[in-house]
């Protein structure tokens, strides 16, 4: 049950560092995707899809702000370890190159 939860509040904090972000609160979106990725990298592994999604959203944020230097090198780490885990044209290693926006 627990892990559960946890999994639970773990895309609710994800979902609403999206939203702040969206609202231009970068600051408070920045903690939570921070928080977020540590409690991923934790109990689903550095290569998780999950840990990953999170590091590319951090990684948009930071285009978002035009922190273009760290986005871009916050995507060239996800979109290595994805292409090594998932392979160079399985659409979450090729969405690390088309950031969304």
């Amino acid at each position: 049950m627990f892990s559960f939860v946890s999994f639970r509040s773990r895309e609710t904090m994800h979902e609403m560092a999206g939203v702040l972000s969206g609202m231009g609160k970068y600051e408070e979106a920045s903690q939570m995707y921070e928080e977020v990725v540590g409690l991923r990298r934790k109990v689903l592994g550095e290569d998780d899809g999950d840990t990953l999604e999170t590091e590319h959203e951090i990684g948009c944020l930071l285009a978002e702000q035009q922190k273009y230097q760290e986005a871009l090198s916050v995507f060239e780490g996800v979109y290595s370890r994805r292409k090594e885990a998932l392979g160079p044209q399985e659409e979450d290693t090729l969405e690390s190159v088309r950031p969304s926006g």
